[in-house]
């Protein structure tokens, strides 16, 4: 029985003796365990795919090994990232839900969301392996992440109205540079910074040249870059820089655009995938015509049912997948693992 006067919630009325103690996990290590799932090789393609879900038309990378100010940064930690980066364009702006969902650690608000191919919550995070800081700017809104947790009170902060903030100028400078770049003027974008890391952290012990990266991280995407679009939904193009060389670009004509219009039309006005189905049975299967680099291709792109659907959103998963005949052979794409 509890002494008098102590708290009726604390146990065994010992308020006084007792303190908060449970088990944690820190970021750092949560983030290394992601990327064991993810090689660098992977880091461009999940941009890629962050972008087609966000409904960007345009997309570009950006290997930009110049240097900028390191006066008026975010933190002066950041001064000495103020180097070397790879960066990634595309011509649409993060939604607040979009905010919401790069914070979620493997828990990224697009599971179960047969609209979005790529999840914020795992595959953003590989771009950990090639910078410890990965900051992006999307509208007014500049964001910085910082899982060591040494330089904001917490992983990360947000600046808003950043381009009115004279603090920032030099942070914002490579920003400019490929916006620049690109000719995206007042339009909307999201163009995503990861300064190269410098020195091995808690995060991961890989430390690569900008020449390291052009070759094990740039390069690798830029194989076959027009066949990347034949199973994209709305990007059109990509651009690859170096610096503000224009190496390598790819476009496509055609595609599933209508299919996915109104796709996600119907997933908008019911909510849910489950229930847009059980309301108004949206398409569930559609094929057509892609010209890419001068190839023409049939892309056939199919959900599960019903009963598939139903049976996938248990475990967060859609049945979705597609297949391409074009005249040196196809292709087969799935958001999910191969049996």
């Amino acid at each position: 029985r509890g002494r008098a006067g102590a708290s009726s919630s604390s146990p065994a009325g010992r308020e006084g003796a007792m303190r908060s103690f449970g088990q944690v996990s820190p970021l750092t290590t949560t983030l290394r365990n992601v990327l064991r799932d993810y090689g660098a090789g992977q880091v461009l393609n999940e941009q890629l795919q962050n972008a087609d879900d966000a409904g960007a038309s345009r997309c570009a990378v950006v290997l930009d090994e110049g240097s900028y100010g390191r006066e008026r940064v975010a933190h002066r930690s950041l001064a000495a990232l103020q180097g070397a980066a790879l960066l990634f364009y595309d011509d649409a702006e993060f939604r607040e839900d979009d905010f919401e969902s790069i914070r979620l650690v493997g828990d990224g608000k697009k599971r179960g969301d047969p609209t979005k191919t790529g999840q914020f919550g795992l595959g953003f995070n590989s771009a950990y392996h090639v910078t410890d800081a990965p900051a992006f700017v999307s509208g007014k809104r500049l964001v910085v992440f910082d899982p060591h947790c040494t330089m904001f009170e917490g992983p990360g902060a947000m600046f808003e109205d950043c381009d009115e903030d004279e603090g920032l100028a030099d942070q914002l400078s490579p920003f400019k540079f490929v916006e620049r770049l690109v000719g995206c003027g007042e339009g909307p974008r999201t163009i995503f910074r990861f300064a190269l890391r410098q020195k091995p952290s808690k995060l991961s012990s890989t430390v690569l040249s900008a020449e390291e990266c052009w070759r094990e991280v740039v390069e690798p995407f830029r194989r076959d870059l027009q066949r990347r679009l034949l199973f994209l939904k709305r990007v059109r193009s990509i651009e690859i820089y170096r610096g503000a060389e224009l190496v390598a670009r790819a476009s496509r004509e055609g595609g599933t655009g209508a299919f996915w219009t109104a796709l996600c039309s119907a997933v908008e006005r019911h909510g849910t995938y489950a229930r847009a189905m059980q309301c108004e049975r949206p398409p569930r299967e559609t094929a057509s015509r892609v010209e890419a680099g001068g190839e023409r291709w049939l892309v056939a792109t199919a959900f599960g049912d019903e009963a598939q659907t139903r049976r996938g959103l248990k475990l967060s998963l859609m049945p979705y997948a597609a297949v391409a005949l074009g005249p040196a052979g196809g292709g087969l794409f799935a958001p999910l693992p191969a049996p």
